[in-house]
């Protein structure tokens, strides 16, 4: 038994995720809707840096910036930021139809992630229930969320070197 002890005392414990450094990224999280665009959730954006805590790296959320209100095209709000490393996260939820008493919304997410001066992107469709009439586009949002953290989790950590 002592022989166990002090052999156990002698191993280095492996490095927690924990004692990584987490490093800062710098991010706008976009919900376009019909009359402009607003921030994600706050709920949401907490919940994905939570989640993002595990791979050493933390989102910065950004405000919108003003200009993001008349234009709409990826590339013409990506020319906006200055930094070599950025992570642009567009979303528009739509509602779908009624289906046995629930609602039925339609999530689109596009990521892009400019590093090293290179943009890559991915896209992805997450339909969600609703269950009353007055949930909107935020909360069509929060709904997708499990499924949106496991895709960007997978997607930073293939595009990004740790």
């Amino acid at each position: 038994m002592v022989l166990i002890l002090s052999l156990l005392a002698c191993i280095k414990a492996p490095e927690s995720s924990t004692q990584t450094m987490i490093k800062g990224f710098p991010t706008v999280a976009v919900l376009e809707q019909e009359n402009g665009v607003t921030s994600f959730p706050v709920e949401l954006q907490q919940s994905i840096n939570s989640h993002l805590q595990n791979s050493g790296l933390t989102l910065v959320f950004y405000d919108i910036p003003a200009e993001f209100s008349t234009t709409k095209e990826t590339e013409e709000r990506l020319a906006l930021f200055t930094q070599d490393q950025f992570l642009l996260i567009e979303s528009k939820a739509a509602f779908f139809s009624q289906l046995s008493g629930r609602y039925r919304w339609e999530t689109s997410f596009a990521v892009h992630l400019r590093s090293d001066k290179e943009i890559k992107s991915t896209h992805f469709d997450i339909p969600v229930f609703l269950i009353y009439h007055h949930q909107r586009e935020a909360d069509a949002l929060l709904e997708a969320e499990a499924i949106l953290l496991r895709e960007l989790d997978l997607f930073l950590n293939e595009h990004l070197e740790q």
